[in-house]
This record gives structure tokens, sequence and C-alpha cells, in this order.
């Protein structure tokens, strides 16, 4: 066997490897939001009203608006737009703000929970700038993300940039890839 052949082989040795499951990761620009039909926003409490929401089809203003103002509704609540060839959903959390391990796992296993029940197998999340900014919940968020990759069959998911910095995003996907590589996931960055 040649030197070139054994390089050859040792590379596809690695190639090769065998995957539990794979996992994509696109990151978006808010114009492409319609590439994902399940879009998850995780609200902190303000003004806008159910009823305020509830009178457009356009997820996306939807979604900027209660990323700027916040919503009054102390609930989770889902939105679907049946107008298109394709049924799009919003599902509309409020963030988690308890301090407490446990209460942060029951609302994580909850949200797991509800994905399943619905079948969802592509996931967009909408991050605000905070969400990015802030340490804690940016902590949160990767935590949350990283349950899901190892919780749910959801094989695709989708971050989206709106106004923040994609590379940054890009960053909280590196830092996932590590993680769910131990667990022997294929995990794959789109940009």
């Amino acid at each position: 066997m040649s030197v070139a052949a054994q390089i050859s082989g040792k590379q596809n040795q690695i190639d090769n490897q065998v995957w539990r499951r794979s996992i994509n990761l696109h990151i978006l620009e808010s114009a492409d939001y319609k590439t994902c039909d399940f879009w998850l926003l995780f609200s902190e409490p303000g003004k806008v009203t159910f009823d305020e929401i509830s009178k457009t089809d356009d997820f996306r203003s939807v979604m900027h608006q209660l990323s700027m103002e916040g919503y009054a509704e102390n609930q989770q609540t889902m939105l679907v737009d049946t107008s298109g060839y394709e049924k799009k959903n919003l599902y509309i959390l409020p963030e988690v703000n308890s301090p407490t391990f446990i209460e942060k796992a029951l609302w994580m296993t909850s949200l797991a929970k509800t994905l399943k029940e619905m079948k969802v197998n592509h996931l967009g999340v909408f991050l605000k700038n905070d969400c990015i900014e802030d340490a804690a919940k940016k902590q949160v968020i990767i935590e949350v993300f990283r349950q899901l990759c190892k919780s749910t069959n959801i094989s695709n998911y989708y971050f989206m940039v709106g106004l923040q910095d994609s590379n940054l995003l890009v960053n909280y996907g590196l830092e996932i890839k590590k993680d769910l590589k131990n667990e022997n996931i294929n995990f794959t960055i789109f940009h």
C-alpha cells in the first residue's frame, strides 16, 4: 500500500464516523423568515396585547414589535397563519426569569414536550438584541437550544438574525457544536 493510499484510508475512517443524528443550524436575515414554518419567540413583559398581534398575518412584524415593546400576556400563545400555501406558526413564550435551576429545567422540559407533541421538524428562533448582548440570557438560550437538540427530533433550526451581528450567532452555534459532538450528534452551521 502506498503512503497516499494509507492517508486516504485514514481520512475515510474519519469521514465515515457514524453519527447518532444530524442537525443543521441556519442563520437567516430577517427577510428570510418564511424559510421556516414554526417560529419561537421568547417574550418579555410589555404592552402589546393579543388583540393587536392577532389582527396581522405578517409574523415578521409581530416578532419585531414584540421584541421591541414586550408582550402584555404572561402566557404561552400560538399564532397560526394559513393565508399562504403552507401553514406558519409563531409560538410566543414568556421568558424564564427564574434564578433557580429547577424552574428553568421544568420550563425547558415543558417546551421540549410541547414541540414533540406538535411534531415540529423545523424550528426557527427569533433572537432579540439583548439575548445576544446579555451574558445570562445568552447562556439560557444556548442551554435551551442544547437541550432541544438532545431531547427532540428537530433536525433543522433557524436563528433569525434581525438586527444582531450574525457572527455572534455563529459563535453560539460553535459553542453548542462542541457539546453535541460529545453526544455523537453531527451539527452543521449554515451562514
